[in-house]
């Protein structure tokens, strides 16, 4: 397992519509689904606030298993569709051009 430790945060363009609500549980479910999908990353914590997540990585030990921008382009296109179902759906607030907004912030 890599010694490396990523800290990232991702900012929706929504407020007050995430935590402890529909929206940011859907959220939550896709961040913990990361490890599932990019072989060797470990979710160490993650935390839905209410406009953008925090999410604490271990990197796998070989960067071509999973890339951090394949990861957040990944989770930001699942939460998106899995939000304009819920919009359809589960009456979530609809939103207009993106639900998020452009980039993430890391640190190593």
């Amino acid at each position: 397992m890599s010694k490396l430790f990523l800290f990232v945060v991702v900012v929706i363009n929504l407020s007050k519509h995430m935590i402890l609500s529909p929206p940011g549980q859907m959220v939550a479910q896709w961040v913990k689904k990361l490890e599932e999908k990019f072989q060797g990353v470990q979710l160490i914590a993650s935390v839905v606030m209410p406009d953008h997540v925090h999410i604490l990585l271990r990197g796998p030990e070989r960067e071509e298993n999973a890339n951090l921008p394949q990861m957040i382009q990944w989770l930001k296109t699942q939460t998106t569709n899995a939000y304009i179902r819920g919009v359809k759906t589960n009456g979530f607030p609809p939103f207009t051009n993106r639900l998020w907004q452009w980039g993430y912030y890391d640190h190593v």
